[in-house]
């Protein structure tokens, strides 16, 4: 841990050669720069471990990334539709945030995704 703090900071995108991002387990806040999807080098962005709120950027999803790993963050809303287009992710966790709505049923069959059944999550609000 490195006990980073503040938000991710927006310069990150200018790094248009970058392959590999790995920001875990420190104390990132706010939500993620949408201009993460001009970063088109980009093949595996971990972030997980963090306090990262808001959306997952729909830019992010249609990189062609690898390895996504957003997890135990407090992330909310459904999954962007673009995700279920990567033809290159392979893997995705994503558990322990508060994300809503369905898993897309399109979603890895257009790659080799695959969800160990440790790191796939399902929850249901109380009265839902």
């Amino acid at each position: 841990m490195n006990q980073l703090t503040g938000s991710v900071p927006s310069w990150i995108t200018e790094l248009k050669s970058i392959e590999q991002i790995e920001i875990f387990n420190n104390s990132f806040s706010g939500v993620l720069p949408e201009a993460m999807g001009n970063m088109t080098m980009l093949k595996s962005f971990d972030a997980s471990m963090n306090k990262l709120t808001g959306k997952i950027p729909d830019g992010l999803t249609r990189l062609n990334l690898e390895s996504l790993n957003l997890f135990e963050n407090m992330l909310e809303g459904p999954l962007p539709e673009s995700i279920t287009r990567s033809k290159t992710l392979t893997e995705l966790k994503l558990f322990n945030n508060k994300l809503t709505g369905e898993i897309p049923s399109q979603l890895g069959a257009s790659s080799p995704l695959h969800f160990p059944a440790r790191y796939l999550r399902i929850y249901a609000e109380e009265g839902s």
